[in-house]
């Protein structure tokens, strides 16, 4: 092989080319892979740290958001036996000024406990306990027959969180009055409600008094097993004190564990093995996936927690898990009652997914590379093996007319062919630099074809973006009237709020300044109570409005007759406007057909047409409401008609808008937000219903609503 290399120029040219270019370029290709796995690891680390941050970022926003929904239910039950305990101290401040007609039907049970039997729905009125230690006090009912006057409010109190199991007065001699009513005799045999229950042995009543709660304020009980079938429950537990200071009883409100976490621990994550539960704030557990939770590692959490919870309210850490090895703990805390919302997630279900698609990826990348670097070494070879077999075999007249085509070819004549004078391997080459040189002049006419179309192209992005940049300035222009919108929306809302606040103020001063008679007293209560009602029928009208907007509001259809639905409205509306000078009549046409909708909303809207119905016909000394449902094919008409005071008919179109009012209304000084019908409205679009109104000066209204029998889609 030597001699062969020594005997031929074209072989020693070809030997030295190898030597000096491809052993290069083979080392060069071993550091770039080397390369290549370095960086993928690198890259593969960073991608974890960043989606990690992120990840666990986003887990404790949730934890928070939760966190914060738990809140304020705990906020709003604090908020409605405060307002209970006002009452009952008002009650039993003045005992003999309140007239009492709620006498107490009592039948003593075989153990000697007193109770108070039911024989309508639970969720219509509360019902009232003697214990067997105190069933024979007449005092005790006598005192049960004044807190019945408590029944109301702790009916709108359910009402408005029906969330609660119970809400109850407790008073220190073992009886209560409590609503929704409850089957004592099957709480009795059941063994869930001792016969001689004593309420000192329970923590909803003694942690409410001065020797554990000096400051009177509301306190949260434990969780606890409940002495009805409820279950495991949290209690928030208010004192009634009389006025010589001494505590009469408590209110308390039940929340059942399971209703108030029920979203939180059974939360879909998309990392796998992720699993939540709920510790209070030494690390106990309260309610959780028990699955995950064994002995081991409860002990580990309650350590963990109790050492960091006093300088800790939130955040992330790590820790080690016995079944999962390192993981993260995500944990927010529930201010109120001293919780935490705890968030496990093993690290592994973060990295694996990353690490197993980064090495793929990787393996992917140097399949691709180390194909395109054997071709590359190929063509490299190639070239180098004819570049040193043409340049072993021209003279110089062959370099000199190549030299001088390339110089044609650097003037822009790519075409320019060179004479072939021998058949030779000078000849066979200047074959091939004639074919090059046509084969660049053909490139060149492409290239420039293709300068031609892209010039074309980037004048069509220019005219896309002009329109694009026209788009942005018109969703400008659409925020901007989103905002003129909202501030308009806040301006109003604080209105409607000044205005009752202002009332109850006036009258609250006026009862601390001046000695009133009871008379006075009671109507001035009369109007805090009323205007109270006023505002929290408006938040609540605007928090159901803003669900509504933003399409929050989940509607839970089912098929139901629609007799029965506008039959219970009816019993609703006549409860909450207490007259007896109300006559409604229906007229329902045989056979109609049942409809697909959400009883708790489309109710919603019929009990605010019926509420307008009955509120502007107060003038006359009967109300009479016409109530008339006919089927027409898929479709249900239902007619709405009152003997009120009418709309102005240049008004009817603005009726249905957003805290419009009629003049009329305001002059009468009929109470009201003008959001009731705009929600109605809502809701029965929402149902691809429609709303019409029409309406006479001093004659009354008719409302007219159409709703398809069948709304299968949201």
């Amino acid at each position: 092989m030597i001699k062969l290399i020594k005997r031929s120029f074209f072989l020693k040219v070809v030997t030295i080319m190898l030597l000096l270019s491809v052993v290069p370029i083979i080392l060069l290709g071993a550091y770039s892979s080397l390369k290549v796995k370095t960086l993928s690891t690198y890259l593969t680390n960073e991608q974890i740290n960043t989606i990690t941050s992120k990840a666990l970022q986003q887990k404790l926003i949730f934890l928070e958001k939760e966190a914060e929904v738990i809140e304020k239910t705990f906020v709003n039950v604090e908020q409605h036996i405060k307002l209970i305990q006002q009452q009952a101290e008002a009650l039993f401040s003045a005992p003999n000024k309140v007239i009492s007609d709620k006498e107490i039907r009592f039948i003593q049970n075989s153990y000697g406990y007193l109770w108070e039997p039911f024989d309508e729905h639970p969720f219509e009125k509360a019902n009232a306990f003697i214990s067997s230690i105190s069933a024979n006090s007449s005092s005790v009912i006598n005192d049960l027959q004044l807190a019945k006057h408590l029944e109301p409010l702790l009916q709108q109190t359910h009402q408005n969180l029906p969330i609660l199991k119970g809400i109850y007065f407790l008073m220190a001699e073992s009886a209560f009055i409590i609503y929704p009513a409850i089957d004592i005799d099957y709480e009795v045999s059941i063994g869930e409600l001792p016969p001689d229950f004593n309420v000192d042995h329970y923590a909803f009543y003694y942690l409410a008094n001065e020797s554990y709660n000096p400051s009177k304020n509301i306190v949260w009980t434990n969780v606890y097993h409940d002495v009805t079938q409820w279950g495991n429950i949290v209690t928030a537990i208010i004192p009634v004190y009389l006025p010589n200071n001494k505590m009469k009883a408590v209110i308390g409100a039940d929340l059942p564990i399971t209703e108030l976490t029920n979203h939180f621990l059974h939360f879909e994550f998309e990392e796998p093995n992720a699993f939540t539960f709920i510790t209070d704030s030494q690390g106990n557990l309260i309610t959780g996936d028990e699955k995950h939770l064994s002995e081991d590692e409860l002990i580990i959490y309650q350590s963990q927690l109790s050492a960091e919870a006093k300088t800790i309210s939130q955040g992330i850490r790590s820790l080690s898990i016995p079944n999962f090895g390192e993981s993260y703990h995500l944990f927010a805390p529930i201010s109120s009652s001293g919780w935490f919302l705890n968030l496990i997630i093993p690290k592994s279900s973060i990295t694996t997914p990353i690490v197993e698609d980064s090495e793929k990826q990787t393996a992917q990348l140097l399949k691709q590379f180390f194909i395109q670097f054997a071709l590359l070494l190929f063509v490299i070879v190639s070239l180098l093996i004819v570049l040193s077999y043409f340049f072993s075999k021209t003279v110089t007249n062959p370099i000199h007319r190549l030299n001088e085509a390339l110089n044609e070819s650097k003037r822009g004549n790519y075409g320019k062919q060179i004479p072939v004078f021998s058949t030779d391997e000078i000849g066979h080459l200047t074959k091939t630099f004639n074919q090059m040189s046509i084969t660049i002049d053909h490139l060149v006419e492409g290239l420039n074809e293709k300068a031609t179309v892209l010039e074309e192209r980037v004048l069509e992005r220019t005219k896309m973006l002009q329109t694009t940049n026209h788009e942005l300035l018109q969703t400008y222009k659409q925020l901007k009237l989103t905002e003129e919108s909202r501030s308009e929306l806040i301006l109003q809302i604080s209105h409607d709020l000044k205005t009752p606040l202002t009332k109850i103020k006036g009258n609250i001063e006026a009862l601390q300044k001046y000695d009133l008679s009871d008379e006075e007293q009671n109507e001035m209560f009369d109007i805090v109570v009323m205007q109270t009602n006023h505002i929290i029928e408006l938040i609540n009208d605007l928090f159901e409005l803003s669900s509504l907007d933003v399409n929050q509001l989940a509607f839970e259809k089912e098929w139901i007759e629609i007799e029965f639905l506008l039959d219970h409205a009816i019993s609703l509306a006549k409860k909450n406007y207490h007259t007896s000078h109300i006559e409604i009549e229906t007229s329902y046409a045989e056979e109609l057909a049942l409809v697909f909708v959400d009883p708790k909303r489309l109710n919603r809207a019929f009990m605010n047409i019926l509420g307008n119905a009955i509120k502007y016909s107060q003038k006359n000394e009967i109300i009479h409401i016409t109530i008339h449902v006919a089927q027409e094919n898929d479709m249900i008409t239902i007619k709405v008609k009152d003997n009120g005071i009418g709309i102005d008919p240049a008004n009817i179109k603005k009726i249905t808008e957003l805290f419009y009012r009629e003049p009329r209304a305001k002059k009468a000084k009929i109470i009201g937000s003008g959001i009731g019908i705009n929600i109605a409205k809502k809701i029965i679009e929402r149902h691809h219903g429609k709303l019409h109104i029409d309406s006479t000066i001093d004659v009354g209204t008719l409302v007219t609503i159409t709703l398809p029998i069948n709304s299968m889609e949201e």
